[in-house]
């Protein structure tokens, strides 16, 4: 959920973002999560479908200054639909293989610090596809 937030925070308050592997559209992708179930470190955790229902009045933002990251790999969020989703409303950089859990960091930071952080880059700047 970390990457949908960065996106419709960015775009609400106008702040640069990355969202990485964003879930695209979490009222309908966290249906099938609905129940009991174990976190990543182990805690029994359990997803109501009233808390899903709320993301019904956050739509996934596609404007504002930032851009998606996604790890071709994901097997939680389709790479392909964020991609169709996304579409021409935000540069988009991809990186092979990965998984959910994002394993191009050292890839993305090089990319994030020549964007945001290059003070000869212009502010324009759209991410091309890394390998």
């Amino acid at each position: 959920m970390g990457g949908f937030f960065a996106a419709w925070l960015g775009s609400e308050l106008g702040c640069p973002f990355v969202a990485i592997n964003p879930a695209s559209n979490p009222a309908v992708s966290l249906r099938k999560h609905i129940g009991a179930f174990k976190s990543y470190s182990g805690a029994q955790c359990v997803l109501k479908k009233e808390t899903v229902d709320v993301y019904n009045s956050l739509p996934f933002r596609m404007d504002g200054n930032g851009f998606v990251a996604i790890d071709m790999g994901d097997k939680i969020i389709d790479p392909q639909q964020t991609l169709r989703l996304v579409g021409n409303n935000l540069p988009v950089v991809t990186f092979p293989d990965g998984s959910h859990r994002f394993d191009h960091m050292p890839q993305l930071a090089a990319v994030i610090r020549s964007i945001f952080f290059n003070p000869s880059a212009s502010k324009n700047v759209t991410p091309t596809m890394t390998t």
